[in-house]
C-alpha cells in the first residue's frame, strides 16, 4: 500500500490524501509533522519536506504535484478531474497556481510569526504576506461561479483544492479571509467539507 507522510491540517498534505480517496486509492496515512518529528522524517526523505509518499518499491515522491500526477498514472486522465486541454485546462491551471499561492503565502506567514524572535520580525513583510494572501483569495472568490457555488460545475481539481485552502486559511487566520468578505469560497468549502472524501480526511 501507498504510504503518505504528512499531516491533515496541511493543505498540500490534505489535498493528496483527500484526492487519493477521490481516486479510489487506498493509501496509508502515517502522520508526521516537519517540525515536530524530524529525525523520524529524516529516515524516510532527508529534505525534510511533507507530504512525502512511498511506493511500494520503495520510491519516494516529495511534492504533492508529483504525488497527485501519479496518482493520475493509476487511475487513467479520462478520471482525473483536470480537462485535457483548451480554456478548461487553462483556467483549472490558473486557479491551481492562485490556490497554491495562497497556501504558500500563509505556511510563510506562519513560519513568520511562529519561529521567529519577535524582535527580528520585519512588520512590512508580515503585511506584505497578509496583503498576498488576501489578493490571492480575492481573486479566487470573484472566480466562484454563483449559479453552481464552485469554480466548475463538475469535479475539477481547483474545486477541490480551492475548498482544502479555504478552510485551511480560515482555521489559522480568520481575520484574513472571514466568511462575511469571502462568502462564495466559505460555502463552497463547508460544502465540500461535508462529503464523504472531505470527511474521510478531516482533522
Amino acid at each position: 500500500m501507498i504510504e503518505v507522510f504528512g499531516v491533515l491540517d496541511s493543505p498540500f498534505g490534505r489535498r493528496v490524501c483527500i484526492v487519493a480517496g477521490l481516486y479510489n486509492i487506498p493509501v496509508n496515512l502515517i502522520k508526521i509533522s516537519a517540525y515536530q518529528n524530524v529525525d523520524l522524517l529524516a529516515e524516510i526523505n532527508s529534505t525534510l519536506t511533507t507530504p512525502t509518499v512511498r511506493l511500494s518499491d520503495n520510491t519516494i515522491l516529495i511534492d504533492s504535484a508529483a504525488i497527485i500526477d501519479y496518482f493520475v498514472e493509476i487511475v487513467g486522465r479520462e478520471k482525473c478531474f483536470m480537462p485535457p486541454h483548451g480554456v478548461e485546462r487553462r483556467d483549472t491551471l490558473q486557479l491551481i497556481d492562485l490556490i497554491n499561492l495562497s497556501c504558500e503565502k500563509i505556511g510563510q506567514l506562519w513560519r513568520e510569526l511562529s519561529y521567529r524572535p519577535p524582535e527580528r520580525i520585519h512588520p512590512p513583510i508580515v503585511e506584505r504576506m497578509k496583503g498576498q494572501v488576501r489578493v490571492a483569495f480575492g481573486l479566487l472568490e470573484q472566480r466562484v461561479s454563483s449559479v453552481h457555488g464552485q469554480f466548475f460545475p463538475t469535479s475539477n481539481h481547483a474545486n477541490i483544492f480551492g475548498a482544502i485552502a479555504y478552510r485551511f486559511a480560515n482555521d489559522y487566520y480568520p481575520d484574513l479571509v472571514s466568511p462575511q468578505e469571502f462568502r462564495r469560497l466559505s460555502i463552497m468549502s463547508a460544502r465540500a467539507e461535508e462529503t464523504p472524501a472531505f470527511k474521510a480526511a478531516s482533522f
